[in-house]
């Protein structure tokens, strides 16, 4: 059963193995059916319908959907004893729901360390009961300060949230995709969470060491650009490159630096546009990569 304390205009059900990811039909599952019982939110003057869903008993996961949100991952395990899922819980019968639902939800907020002095910071929100519109909302400024860093917060009904992102503006310095870490910080300049400020300050206080990938321009492009994914260093058609001073075997050498240990799910070189770009490619720090040989090379001497 689904107490539908997010007020969706329809639930679906999706229900799978966890062992083995099968799934009982697919995203977004089946329509579940609106029973004739209601749960009264006292706290908040509220009356939500109930939602009911038979499947198998082979299928050990739930996912309640609807209106483009829904319920996390994390509160997926079914349990036959406790069959009545509501703001994240599952609760043995709905006098036990209605017991709960007499004390208000508490908040919980998570925060952004401004590395990157962005004009403004939105947060995006998904899979979760209390998730956000695209492109976001803006997060609002705090009187913290870490470091030279401000420091912004974003405030949500505890167990609405399961993924995030941060970014300055639609599609502009996007972070990777996060998980919903309540109460603590985040550093995009680190790709980083922090369980206090003052573990935060200590590790962004000491020097930033970074890495580079190396494009060698066989093609003779008139720029160069990467686009990274998982996450986006920047819009396709992604970020421009840096020219080096140095050449090998005469063709320009161009260089994009990013925080060592970084992370992508991979990466493009183009000139601008689809016009003229490599296939896709793994992140590979550190060294050289040549399109006319669709090649990377450890060291310029070998690429030379």
């Amino acid at each position: 059963y689904y107490v539908n304390s997010g007020e969706w205009s329809s639930v679906n059900a999706y229900v799978w193995v966890a062992e083995s990811n099968e799934s009982y039909k697919p995203w977004s599952g089946e329509a579940a059916t609106k029973t004739d019982k209601t749960v009264y939110d006292e706290a908040n003057d509220k009356t939500y319908d109930v939602y009911s869903y038979t499947f198998p008993i082979t299928y050990n996961r739930v996912i309640f959907n609807g209106d483009g949100k829904q319920t996390q991952d994390a509160e997926a395990v079914y349990d036959a004893a406790k069959p009545y899922l509501c703001n994240a819980v599952w609760y043995e019968s709905l006098d036990a729901v209605k017991e709960a639902l007499k004390k208000p939800i508490p908040d919980e907020t998570v925060y952004f360390i401004n590395t990157g002095k962005w004009s403004k910071v939105m947060i995006y929100t998904w899979n979760g009961s209390g998730a956000t519109s695209w492109p976001g909302v803006e997060m609002t400024k705090t009187s913290e300060v870490i470091g030279e860093y401000e420091v912004y917060s974003y405030t949500a009904k505890k167990g609405g949230q399961a993924n995030l992102l941060f970014q300055e503006s639609e599609d502009v310095n996007k972070t990777a995709d996060q998980t919903w870490q309540a109460g603590k910080y985040y550093a995009p300049l680190k790709n980083k969470w922090y369980d206090t400020k003052e573990a935060a300050a200590e590790d962004l206080a000491a020097p930033v060491e970074y890495e580079y990938v190396y494009l060698i321009n066989t093609t003779d492009w008139a720029k160069a650009l990467i686009y990274t994914w998982t996450p986006e260093v920047a819009s396709y058609p992604g970020a421009a490159m840096t020219k080096e001073s140095e050449q090998i075997a005469g063709k320009d050498v161009y260089s994009y630096k990013v925080v060592k240990g970084s992370t992508f799910g991979g990466l493009n070189f183009n000139c601008g546009g689809d016009e003229c770009k490599t296939g896709d490619l793994a992140w590979e720090a550190g060294k050289y990569y040549a399109p006319s040989k669709d090649k990377w090379y450890d060291t310029k001497e070998a690429a030379a």
